[in-house]
């Protein structure tokens, strides 16, 4: 099996086979209920057609209800296209592996609970150490620019634990260290008022009263770090994170960030000497936390995380019998997908004289365009078959079939996915939210609103 396919990093496809008399569209519409995520089959696909002078998309489960077989741009692709989800009496729908093969297998066992069917995995990963060494990385350049290094060395081994979970491990990470620098100062408050039993009811009191008034200064903190606890179930859901392991990694973080401040007020305890802590002589918006640079090294091993799988050779697992799982010979090419597109828009130029030339209408040329010369006079002729760019109408399932034929291949060297970045996704989103949070500290920056002048009962700059 392959060493790793990370949640939601496109590790691998399940293939879920069923018969040809199921309805597609209502087994859809069960596995959508239980909670399954993106699903191709043949009810999500279309057949573009020239609808003579419109462009029109036809669902490919119902084509051959809108589109009689004699119909001149019927060129054949539909049918070839429903071959590679319909064939042999069987029908395939396909899913991203974007959780675990156990848990996608519950799933299905409950949703399908009176349907037969058959489950195939087809994964393919990459290796875990690259993402650990980063992690390494960015912890080992936190540290460095930590304004608490003892501190923060306890964090170190959480980070590298969590290397199990990918990309999804940088945004942990992330998050961790968010949450371990918005509450350093605020928990060093408290944990440093507990041995300073001189003066220090003179600003703050005591009780509950007396915390809140020691927390004022970091309540920009506190809600910031907020913010990082709700991103850890965000992530969780969005990475599809095992809960098990997650939740171990949350406690090990706490319960290191515990004892970090326990070592620090041992300390106290030993030398009775306390760290000095300036008490807020003004009601400022004062910039108590500073999340940059900190947080920057784990913002770009969260973007290098996200480009990592295009230099790395990905392993795939041992490949099941070519006959019980998907047939080659049904596979939808690139070529077959821009030659149906390209007969479309060029269908209104085509002669409709099928009988002339082999191969049908699909193969068949269009009528000559004829262009003129600096003489004016016409120079020469061209065809006028219609073309198409990839970039206007990708090919739908190139993805699927990139990933089927690389793994069919069975190549001798693991297979390279050498595949452009898509579109932004989840993942860019999450990056960038730790981008924007690394940032804050320098977009926002409290201080004295100039020309406001503060309260007499608040001026504590009055001589003893």
């Amino acid at each position: 099996m392959a060493r790793f396919v990370g949640p939601g990093s496109n590790g691998g496809y399940a293939i879920l086979v069923m018969d040809e008399s199921c309805n597609d569209r209502g087994i859809r519409e069960i596995l959508a209920a239980g909670g399954i995520g993106e699903i191709i089959s043949e009810s999500t696909q279309f057949v573009s057609i020239d609808d003579f002078g419109a462009w029109r998309q036809i669902p490919l489960d119902s084509f051959n209800d809108e589109i009689e077989s004699f119909d001149p741009r019927n060129d054949g692709y539909a049918e070839k296209l429903r071959s590679f989800f319909v064939n042999e009496g069987k029908r395939y729908f396909f899913t991203p592996l974007d959780s675990s093969p156990a848990d996608l297998r519950a799933r299905l066992g409950e949703s399908l609970a009176d349907i037969p069917f058959s489950l195939f995995f087809l994964e393919q990963g990459r290796s875990l150490l690259p993402y650990f060494l980063l992690l390494a990385a960015a912890g080992i350049v936190a540290l460095f620019l930590s304004r608490s290094r003892r501190l923060f060395m306890f964090q170190i081994p959480v980070f590298l634990s969590i290397g199990w979970g990918g990309f999804a491990a940088m945004i942990l990470a992330a998050a961790f260290a968010g949450i371990w620098e918005l509450l350093r100062e605020p928990l060093k408050e408290l944990f440093t008022s507990r041995y300073s039993q001189r003066n220090t009811h003179y600003y703050a009191g005591t009780g509950l009263k007396g915390i809140s008034e020691r927390l004022r200064p970091y309540s920009l903190n506190i809600i910031l770090a907020l913010l990082f606890f709700l991103l850890i179930p965000v992530l969780a859901i969005a990475a599809f994170l095992p809960a098990i392991p997650l939740l171990a990694a949350c406690v090990s973080f706490f319960l290191f960030y515990f004892l970090s401040f326990k070592s620090m007020e041992a300390g106290f305890r030993n030398t009775r000497h306390i760290l000095f802590m300036p008490v807020p002589l003004l009601p400022l918006r004062t910039r108590t936390f500073s999340l940059f640079p900190f947080l920057l090294p784990f913002v770009l091993v969260s973007f290098l995380a996200l480009v990592l799988p295009v230099f790395l050779p990905a392993e795939r697992s041992d490949i099941p019998a070519m006959e019980n799982v998907m047939d080659p010979r049904y596979f939808v090419s690139p070529e077959d997908y821009y030659s149906h597109i390209d007969f479309q828009r060029s269908f209104p130029y085509r002669s409709l004289n099928t009988g002339s030339g082999a191969g049908g209408p699909l193969n068949q040329e269009g009528y000559l365009r004829y262009y003129l010369g600096d003489d004016g006079l016409i120079a020469g002729s061209a065809h006028s078959a219609g073309t198409v760019e990839p970039e206007t109408l990708p090919f739908p399932l190139e993805k699927l079939m990139d990933f089927l034929i690389q793994y069919y291949e069975q190549p001798e060297e693991p297979v390279r996915v050498t595949e452009p970045l898509g579109p932004p996704g989840r993942e860019w989103i999450l990056a960038g939210i730790i981008l924007i949070f690394c940032c804050m500290s320098e977009l926002l920056r409290p201080g004295i609103v100039p020309g406001k002048k503060l309260p007499y009962r608040w001026d504590k700059r009055i001589a003893a």
